[in-house]
This record gives structure tokens, sequence and C-alpha cells, in this order.
């Protein structure tokens, strides 16, 4: 599954001070289903990115998480996060594909 994390928050000087900015990028996962149920979440472009969840909306949540963990581990490393996964702000449309739980 590929789809966008809009996740991680960053300060900015803007206007008056510093406000945090949501940072979107585009993340590759693997939901790989576990034997005792629900999914371990990887990524190929983000090996630090490793979680897991009861339900696919579950891993979802909880890799939106675990991305804003990596993002500052990177910060704090002084890298940056893959330039594939960077998303430029645009006022075309944005394709997403993800899975949809549904009852």
């Amino acid at each position: 599954m590929t789809g966008s994390l809009a996740h991680s928050k960053h300060d900015c000087a803007c206007g008056d001070g510093w406000e945090e900015q949501s940072v979107n990028y585009r993340i590759p996962l693997v939901l790989t289903p576990e034997a005792e149920g629900g999914y371990a979440v990887t990524s190929p472009l983000v090996p630090e990115l490793v979680t897991e969840g009861e339900s696919v909306d579950e891993a979802i949540d909880n890799a939106k998480a675990a991305l804003a963990t990596v993002v500052e581990l990177y910060e704090d490393l002084g890298r940056s996060m893959p330039r594939s996964t960077w998303l430029t702000p645009s006022p075309d449309p944005l394709w997403l594909e993800t899975v949809i739980s549904a009852p």
C-alpha cells in the first residue's frame, strides 16, 4: 500500500512568531498479516519506520505516529527524509491510493 502520510510538525518562522506546520510525505507502506492477527507495518524507503496494528486502520494510524518519531530522529541526526518521500506543495490534485475498511 502506498499513500500520503501527512505528518510531522515543524517549527517555522511565520508572521509574528514561531508556528508549527505540518509536512506531508509520500511513504510506501507494507502491511504484512501477522499469524496471531493484525499487521506488521514497514516501509522500504524508510527502514526505521516499523510498527503494527490490530486492523488496517490502526496500522495506518500507528504508521503516522511512527513516521513522526522517524522524522524527529532524522532531525536529531542531521539527516533529511529520502527525497522521493517529499511532497511539494502544489495546486494540482494529489493522487492517493489507500486501503479503507468498510463495515
